[in-house]
């Protein structure tokens, strides 16, 4: 037990003690009453005191099984949690590795091997991420990539995990239009559960695209302040995108943005 709970048994004894003997040892009213009084209310205070003692096994009998379940889910919580930290530090490091060689290869790329590099590049990486924006297959989540034109002044589709359902040639949206044009326009990420809700809403996908409700849009910068190169869309079936899902999505387009920057300093671009 803990000092609470002993420090709780403790006094609830005292006070049933004291009431037993207040009441077996009250003075006698009449002659020939019996002394001391052992009555139904002595007896009682007396049963308290058996019960104090008895509290902390009858709860351990009580509740046992199910402070047991209890500690099962919260181990089983903890473990599922350790998991998760590992295999995100392994994503981060893998990337932080993949950047060394990213760099590497493209100093002594020529210009074909060079974009190749680069299409190779934010193709694993948005395979690695695209795990972890959703633990629900059937919610089919698409990653696209869109280039600013600053000559046009609108966003361009230039890479996605899914080529063949995206209207590559049609789509485009000028800064403020759609719901991408808008996060672009304000530098900020947007994580809409219900994106066909907002007005001027625009559809990217090529085919069916009934359920595919939730959208996030993520500016794709070199460093903070910075004017976007492009942002980064990404869709799926279901609930809105969770808070873990926009800080992958956030560490992709981070991703995104250093794979161009070597590539435009590469000798050969």
């Amino acid at each position: 037990m803990s000092r609470v709970e002993r420090l709780l048994q403790a006094s609830l004894v005292l006070l049933a003690l004291v009431g037993a003997v207040a009441r077996a040892f009250a003075p006698v009213r009449a002659k020939d009453a019996a002394w001391p009084v052992f009555d139904a209310t002595t007896l009682a205070w007396l049963g308290l005191i058996v019960v104090a003692y008895l509290l902390p096994r009858i709860s351990e009998i009580t509740l046992g099984d199910t402070s047991l379940k209890l500690r099962e889910k919260a181990d089983e919580a903890t473990s599922g949690l350790e998991k998760t930290i590992d295999a995100l530090a392994d994503l981060l490091q893998n990337w932080a590795n993949s950047t060394l060689i990213y760099m590497h290869l493209l100093a002594d790329a020529d210009s074909d091997r060079a974009s190749l590099l680069l299409m190779n590049y934010l193709r694993d990486r948005m395979g690695e991420a695209r795990k972890w924006l959703s633990d629900d297959p059937s919610a089919n989540v698409r990653i696209s990539l869109w280039l600013f034109n600053k000559e046009m002044d609108r966003l361009e589709f230039f890479f996605s995990n899914e080529i063949d359902d995206v209207a590559t040639v049609e789509a485009v949206f000028r800064p403020g239009e759609g719901l991408m044009g808008q996060a672009f326009l304000e530098r900020r990420r947007w994580n809409e559960p219900d994106a066909r809700q907002i007005p001027g809403f625009k559809s990217i996908r090529s085919g069916g695209t009934e359920g595919y409700d939730a959208v996030m849009c993520v500016p794709v910068v070199n460093a903070p302040g910075d004017a976007p190169l492009g942002m980064l869309n990404v869709d799926k079936r279901g609930d809105e995108f969770s808070a873990t899902a926009e800080s992958i999505a956030a560490a992709l387009a981070a991703q995104c943005a250093f794979a161009f920057d070597q590539y435009w300093k590469a000798p050969t671009s």
